[in-house]
């Protein structure tokens, strides 16, 4: 009888352990597959085994290497300005113009500096990519860290916004970096946080070639947002959860939330995308295994 398999305990904090229930496929050097599943005890969806953080860091590195096309000469490009009219368009009621300090979490390109000057924002970043780091700084921004470790106790209750967007989802442990950045937010400071909403998605190119990333931990849903938020003293002042990507805005505040169990609805929601885009899965596997027998080859 073969040893029984350790899966990944619940990041939610709930004492639950994941079932897997899929694999994600991806063309790593070191894997070709990696469990993703549910947990037993409150529904939230991720991975079912958790990478080591050498190999985490090795994948975050190649996957936002091929995404990386910021430079001094480039100006932001449509899908930029979009995302900056979203965010003003959500920021709008709760945030005046004037002198403050704002952190960009994660900022890639840095279009978020657009926002900074426009609201008279002192623009601060962390931001792990050095390349990318290099040229924020260059146009100005001040570097304060490279990983959400490096912020506290330096940074603590000085940020009157900060911005976590689609980064919660690479953490491995969300509850615990949410924490962090609440101490880092003023007393009557604004966090807004963007990631993809599970219960909402639409994968473009296959569920478990595309969707379903080795580079994502964690697949949210509002409820479990609110609950991670929630569990660093954070309130929600806005949120919406009806379309692919979920937002929120929160500050301190007291909350009264309760770890729900969304176990049928996430499971059900995972099978239905499962089952939508079978064919087109099969099809990404299959160029995913030719990949590698074409590099085996060369060797």
């Amino acid at each position: 009888m073969g040893a029984k398999k350790e899966y990944a305990k619940c990041l939610m904090r709930c004492g639950g352990t994941i079932a897997p229930v899929a694999n994600i496929w991806f063309g790593g050097k070191s894997r070709v597959k990696w469990p993703v599943g549910i947990c037993r005890e409150c529904g939230h969806v991720q991975q079912a085994k958790l990478f080591e953080t050498v190999e985490l860091n090795a994948m975050n590195k190649s996957f936002f290497d091929r995404y990386r096309y910021f430079s001094e000469k480039k100006e932001f490009g449509e899908g930029q300005l979009h995302k900056l009219e979203a965010l003003s368009e959500r920021m709008k009621p709760f945030i005046g113009k004037g002198k403050g300090q704002l952190l960009d979490i994660g900022a890639g390109e840095g279009w978020a500096t657009n926002f900074s000057r426009e609201y008279g924002l002192e623009y601060h970043v962390v931001e792990i990519h050095p390349d990318l780091a290099d040229n924020l700084e260059k146009k100005g921004a001040i570097i304060v860290a490279k990983e959400i470790e490096g912020l506290i106790p330096q940074w603590n209750r000085k940020f009157d916004v900060v911005f976590l967007r689609h980064v919660l989802e690479h953490l491995p442990d969300p509850i615990g970096d949410m924490g962090k950045i609440s101490k880092c937010l003023g007393p009557e400071g604004l966090l807004y946080v963007a990631l993809p909403n599970f219960l909402k998605g639409i994968p473009k190119a296959g569920f478990r070639v595309d969707y379903l990333r080795p580079v994502h931990i964690s697949y949210f849903t509002p409820h479990k947002l609110e609950w991670v938020l929630h569990s660093a003293g954070l309130q929600i002042v806005a949120m919406d959860g009806n379309d692919g990507e979920l937002w929120a805005i929160a500050r301190h505040g007291d909350t009264s939330v309760s770890l729900e169990n969304e176990r049928d609805e996430t499971y059900a929601h995972f099978k239905t995308l499962l089952s939508k885009y079978r064919l087109i899965d099969l099809r990404g596997i299959a160029k995913i295994y030719v990949s590698r027998l074409k590099k085996t080859a060369r060797k």
